[in-house]
């Protein structure tokens, strides 16, 4: 039976997800820093909201119908956590386009050879590169000693362990990923970095893990500081909270991965938009595959490769105009624009849109978080009227 829960993919699994969560949702503050050989502390809704199969309201709202906000406070926060890395990178586009080039001169030399081999001879981490390649998850504390160690003790570039873990972490996205390196190299807030110490190691994994002090270096100072681009944020439509009931037969939909649930039983006909397999490995390329799979057949979306494909199919419809939630910075980003050009040079008619909580609370990730959360804890806390 857990096998199967392991397996089941798809918007109920991810729903059967919530609810199994909810009785331990008031322990969550108390227990989830520490990584028990279950992982048993934590969530592990994370994979879904990444591709949007829930939405973070949905989560947060069905929380919130259990407990009093104070109770479930710390949870809530975590599931905004996301939605301030994705607005912060949507506020600043060229953060991203600066670590893909980066990533494009680096060279791949030995000392990474050996790290995604888990060949270091710190036996914690290496343990943490097995883990990562054959289950696609690494609890969010030891994420954060994994890319402590890879930074500071084995000193290889920070992108090279982002693109490391974009690769398998099942709900590995562009801004959270990315930006959460950049934070503990102390690039996203200026004089602060996170260090891994054998102790935090150890308490926080109950003994599963105890590096000595001379493996790990222990006082480093953070990468070289960058300058933040200002903020800016393009305002679109916001996607209303279901479809027109008299939907228009010339109007289709697209679907990516970035919103894998969009209007779900909108009868309108739907195209979905090809992965970037380049960019996926292990269990997460199986788990996107499968995923994709159950969203085609649930969505009744037919699968296109090429522009060309899809403006046939649309055109062999009578369609004329295509909707679609705007994906968010990254590689969807980068597939879906020169898709979209092609579609606009043939006359298809495009409707970009976001996601109401995308509008509401992106353009709210000007400074740090706390800020951040600050403007959005009152909307939880005071009312629990939750986009």
């Amino acid at each position: 039976m857990e096998a199967d829960k392991k397996t089941a993919l798809g918007r109920q699994a991810a729903l059967s997800d919530l609810e199994s969560f909810i009785p331990f949702a008031a322990e969550y503050s108390a227990k989830r820093n520490f990584a028990t050989s279950t992982n048993s502390n934590v969530s592990r809704l994370s994979r879904w909201i990444r591709y949007r199969v829930i939405s973070e309201s949905e989560v947060i709202s069905r929380v919130l119908e259990f407990y009093p906000f104070t109770k479930v406070e710390k949870f809530v926060q975590e599931v905004v956590w996301r939605s301030y890395w994705k607005g912060w990178l949507e506020l600043r586009p060229s953060v991203w386009t600066s670590f893909l080039d980066a990533l494009s001169r680096i060279p791949k030399g030995e000392e990474y050879q050996r790290a995604i081999q888990g060949n270091t001879g710190i036996e914690c981490f290496d343990e943490w590169v097995r883990e990562l390649r054959s289950t696609g998850y690494l609890h969010n504390h030891v994420r954060m000693w994994f890319a402590s160690i890879w930074i500071f003790t084995l000193e290889i570039p920070w992108q090279l362990g982002a693109e490391f873990f974009y690769e398998h972490l099942l709900d590995g996205d562009p801004a959270s990923n990315t930006l959460s390196w950049r934070w503990v190299a102390g690039l996203q807030t200026r004089g602060k970095h996170y260090v891994a110490t054998p102790e935090n190691i150890k308490r926080f994994s109950e003994g599963r893990w105890a590096p000595s002090r001379s493996q790990l270096n222990l006082n480093p100072k953070p990468l070289a500081w960058e300058q933040t681009p200002p903020a800016s944020f393009a305002a679109l439509p916001v996607l209303p909270s279901k479809p027109a009931e008299n939907t228009d037969e010339s109007s289709a939909i697209l679907v990516h991965d970035d919103d894998l649930s969009f209007w779900e039983n909108d009868p309108r006909v739907k195209i979905l938009l090809p992965s970037a397999p380049e960019h996926l490995r292990g269990q997460k390329a199986l788990f996107l595959t499968k995923l994709r799979e159950e969203r085609t057949n649930t969505l009744q979306a037919t699968p296109v490769q090429t522009p060309e494909q899809a403006l046939q199919f649309l055109s062999d419809r009578n369609v004329r105009s295509l909707q679609l939630v705007r994906a968010h910075n990254g590689f969807d980003q980068a597939r879906l624009v020169p898709f979209l050009e092609r579609l606009q040079g043939a006359g298809m008619k495009t409707h970009m849109l976001r996601r109401s909580w995308d509008s509401l609370y992106y353009p709210r990730a000007i400074k740090g978080f706390f800020p951040f959360w600050q403007a959005c804890r009152n909307s939880f806390s005071e009312d629990q009227r939750i986009i």
